[in-house]
């Protein structure tokens, strides 16, 4: 990059880049070193947003910041922060790029969540569910983008449009309970016999090691998500404790007969003794179904 200049003749500090062929200058007539700063403010405000006049910042930038201020706040494999990112991907950027975000008004995001589909179903639309979260993230965006001046506040609210059905939750009845507790060869077993025990969430049980029981109670204080990552669990409430009961005692206790030659510190380990696999977790569950 070339290097802020002080003109004698125009009386301003200069810097000049060529990028694509094209020669952009950036000035200020601030003496001294504010004067520098400012022109090196406004090269680095044009690299990200495409402009120096905060009325021309382009929309998808500004989502880039919101997210790197998401990652520095939550952390980059918090769930939280990997729904954001899934969200913008999917549903929010296709909509924004290269529109400034100046320009945008509620209609602009209220358009996003009416028309969001299904990815697997384009003709089905999301779930009451995710339309919430898509809101949520939206509106956390907005916020954003207004308190750091790139954009003023929208007039009214956003909403979810009226025929969306809520995701349930599938429960086990008690047939098919009785068939899991059934003698199976399926790796992971144990694992969801001891998840239907205590409630506990795939990534949860799978990130139960075996130095979290203590005294017939056991520490829920992570969890492996879907891509593998050791994370702190869904959200503030995950980390806790669970009693044992007898019947979870009896599990951990074939469990770890099974897997001693493993030498695992993770509880339901994989079959080498790292960390277990929520796809082969759901895949076992799916076919013992």
């Amino acid at each position: 990059m070339a290097s802020v200049i002080w003109s004698e003749k125009l009386h301003r500090w200069m810097l000049r880049v060529q990028v694509d062929g094209q020669l952009k200058t950036f000035a200020s007539r601030k003496a001294g070193i504010q004067g520098k700063k400012e022109v090196l403010k406004r090269y680095r405000e044009w690299q990200d947003y495409g402009s120096v006049d905060r009325s021309k910042f382009l929309a998808n930038k500004v989502w880039d910041k919101f997210i790197e201020d998401k990652q520095n706040r939550l952390g980059a494999k918090s769930p939280s922060n990997i729904q954001y990112v899934w969200l913008g991907r999917n549903y929010i950027l296709p909509k924004i790029t290269n529109k400034r975000m100046m320009n945008l008004k509620k209609n602009d995001y209220q358009s996003i969540i009416n028309n969001a589909k299904r990815r697997d179903n384009p003709e089905q639309p999301l779930s009451k569910d995710t339309l919430q979260a898509l809101k949520k993230v939206l509106k956390m965006f907005i916020k954003f983008a207004v308190e750091n001046d790139y954009c003023e506040p929208i007039k009214g609210e956003l909403y979810i449009p009226a025929g969306h059905t809520i995701k349930g939750k599938d429960i086990l009845q008690p047939d098919e309970l009785k068939r899991l507790f059934e003698p199976s060869k399926f790796h992971y077993h144990k694992a969801l016999c001891f998840m239907a025990c205590t409630g506990l969430r795939p990534s949860e049980c799978l990130g139960l090691k075996w130095s979290d029981i203590k005294n017939d109670v056991i520490y829920i204080q992570r969890g492996i998500s879907v891509k593998g990552d050791i994370t702190n669990g869904k959200n503030a409430n995950a980390k806790r404790m669970i009693p044992l009961a007898s019947i979870t005692r009896e599990l951990l206790k074939i469990q770890k007969e099974s897997t001693a030659h493993l030498k695992s510190e993770w509880i339901f380990c994989d079959k080498v003794g790292n960390h277990g696999n929520q796809g082969a977790l759901s895949y076992e569950l799916k076919a013992l179904g």
